[in-house]
């Protein structure tokens, strides 16, 4: 079994996906008939109106939008097609159908690791977890 990797790089994926036995199916969900969940990283630009950089970030933006259509790897759009490349289809089928959640950043739970590794005690870590969570929420 090969598990597909957060941060695998290209090479390695490339390497996987050169073989046509390799194939990729998703993980059902926890009740019957549920969709898999897929972790998604999402990145959001939040754009000040009186910013005097607004010319240079709309043409930023577009050119992003672009790219990130005309990107042959992208697994985002729905209805791309890898008919070359049977992994990639089944990578992008299992995205296409998936139920796309999002999670907090890792660095609010970061304390727990002192908790668990460096003995610090849990009232602490929990005080910190939520002061965290706080600062997040109501930024």
């Amino acid at each position: 079994m090969v598990k597909m990797e957060r941060g695998m790089t290209d090479s390695k994926f490339k390497e996987y996906s050169e073989y046509d036995f390799f194939r990729a199916a998703a993980v059902p969900g926890l009740e019957e008939g549920s969709k898999t969940k897929i972790l998604a990283d999402c990145i959001m630009i939040v754009v000040n109106p009186k910013s005097k950089k607004t010319v240079w970030l709309k043409d930023y933006l577009s050119r992003l939008c672009k790219s990130l259509k005309e990107d042959q790897n992208s697994c985002m759009l729905k209805d791309l097609k890898f008919s070359d490349n049977i992994l990639r289809q089944d990578i992008q089928d299992i995205y296409a159908e998936a139920e796309i959640f999002f999670q907090y950043p890792y660095e609010l739970t970061d304390p727990l690791t002192d908790y668990r590794l460096n003995d610090k005690p849990l009232d602490e870590v929990i005080k910190e977890i939520e002061r965290r969570f706080e600062i997040y929420l109501n930024e």
